[in-house]
């Protein structure tokens, strides 16, 4: 498996730089993260206009790369029969979000040819989704015990929902921090990275990654680490 890279070689100008990546204010708590993961029909175009890479075929590249990255860190996998990893949901047209389980190194090739690609942007059926599969799992724990949960959005343009989401994202707290990861480049993704900068500018608990142009997944995976707060860089 290849290394993550540290050091950016790819990108466009409105990229993220690293050290301006913002981890999650979670008041010190753990964090459990769960992915939701954008497969609109938009993830079949290129990352940018000079490389041959869709969208599609760069989150198939770094998502294996990010979970085994995180392989351990899940502080529920020895009590799970599929072993644990990171919890994952993937979203695209109203009613079609997809609940994809725990990725973890030893099943994610076969998790990602299940997905079914395709549709507009809708979220909010997978943040329900998140919602409850984190309630299931630490619901019999007292509040102040519980870990505080991520939402990790990786999505390439702007929702189909984006009202009842900026509803939603408004409760954000140290106990349900929200990143969101934009990869893509052109109109749609300029104008999705200005969407969600605009909400982080009113909710320092959510947190934004304009990966414009990156077409290393290497680098998406370590940006995500970065993101997600779980790297100790």
């Amino acid at each position: 498996m290849p290394e993550i890279r540290e050091t950016p070689v790819t990108g466009l100008p409105g990229r993220t730089p690293r050290e301006n990546i913002e981890k999650p204010l979670t008041g010190g708590r753990e964090i459990e993260p769960v992915a939701l993961i954008d497969v609109s029909s938009s993830n079949d175009e290129t990352v940018e206009p000079t490389v041959a890479m869709t969208k599609k075929e760069l989150i198939k590249s770094f998502l294996p790369l990010f979970v085994g990255a995180l392989e351990g860190d899940d502080s529920q996998a020895a009590h799970e029969e599929s072993g644990g990893g990171l919890r994952a949901f993937a979203f695209s047209d109203r009613g079609r979000a997809q609940d994809l389980g725990d990725l973890n190194s030893a099943r994610i090739q076969d998790q990602l040819g299940q997905i079914v690609w395709g549709g507009e942007t809708y979220i909010m059926d997978a943040v329900r989704m998140a919602e409850k599969a984190f309630q299931d799992e630490f619901g019999d724990r007292a509040l102040r015990s519980r870990p505080a949960q991520e939402m990790l959005i990786i999505t390439d343009g702007k929702l189909t929902d984006p009202d009842p989401f900026e509803q939603w994202v408004k409760q954000a707290d140290e106990t349900l921090v929200v990143a969101v990861a934009v990869i893509g480049s052109g109109p749609g993704h300029d104008m999705a990275v200005q969407h969600y900068q605009q909400i982080a500018r009113q909710n320092r608990y959510v947190t934004v990654d304009a990966l414009t142009g990156v077409s290393d997944p290497t680098e998406v995976a370590f940006d995500l680490r970065l993101l997600s707060g779980t790297s100790s860089k």
